[in-house]
């Protein structure tokens, strides 16, 4: 008995998830998928108990097709916008994905997108979005619109939410923010993201940072990552007034 199956994608941001856990979670789907399709030509009916809930699925999937999502679209400097979601629909998301398509008149630029797995209901995330990008002059292309679709997959059990069980701390390094984080649970948890946000004095997002564990972090230990403060390659590092912290993914 089987849940649905998250389909993904890799984003073409290099913030986005590591090829190598890609490639492990694509592989672990297309598995799941093979089975589906035994099932569906009448090897077995349902749902395991590994997985979501049939019904759960369908009601969350109801929820999520209806939804009205906001955003909000921040344009710092740099090679990167960044699409701002709160997830408000009451459920978590098994999969929450932000595409942008850039425009110049009536013209498309370019497109790109990025997704992140497991997102309870009331998380905030800054969707990275790379940039019209000129790989034969090596700089930015001017655009004038950009258009913003922000969709959902429901939960099916497929990865679990583990922040319940995580406690996060953080100050100012040297040059990064060190952030500390201590799994209290029972279980061990295998991927673990964080987003710090850099603001100037009058509250606007300089930059969005990402950095993520680089190993499982065990039950009862702890794993230290750091984000880079904002920098820049011709001016050097740039002063930030304040920055936010950010849970963006914890699941096992």
């Amino acid at each position: 008995m089987l849940g649905f199956v998250v389909l993904l994608g890799l984003s073409g941001c290099t913030i986005g998830m590591p090829r190598s856990e890609y490639e492990k979670v694509v592989s672990e789907r297309d598995d799941l998928q093979s089975q589906i399709e035994l099932l569906e030509a009448g090897w077995g009916t349902g749902f395991s108990e590994d997985y979501g809930d049939r019904e759960d699925v369908d009601g969350a999937s109801s929820i999520l097709s209806n939804h009205q999502w906001d955003y909000e679209v921040v344009e710092p400097a740099g090679d990167y916008l960044f699409v701002k979601v709160v997830n408000d629909t009451g459920v978590t998301c098994g999969e929450i994905k932000a595409t942008a398509v850039f425009y110049d008149g009536a013209d498309m630029l370019s497109t790109d997108y990025n997704y992140y797995l497991a997102v309870p209901d009331g998380r905030t995330i800054f969707f990275p979005i790379w940039k019209p990008y000129d790989s034969d002059n090596y700089e930015l292309i001017p655009y004038d619109r950009v258009e913003v679709t922000v969709t959902a997959q429901p939960d099916d059990g497929y990865v679990t939410d583990c922040s319940e069980q995580l406690e996060t701390t953080h100050n100012p390094g040297t040059d990064s923010i060190m952030i500390k984080c201590q799994n209290n649970g029972d279980e061990a948890v295998d991927t673990v993201r964080y987003q710090v946000v850099f603001y100037n004095n009058k509250g606007e997002v300089i930059t969005v940072e990402e950095t993520y564990n680089g190993d499982p972090i065990p039950a009862g230990s702890s794993q230290v990552m750091s984000a880079y403060t904002p920098y820049d390659w011709n001016l050097g590092s740039l002063p930030y007034d304040h920055y936010e912290v950010y849970l963006v993914e914890s699941y096992r």
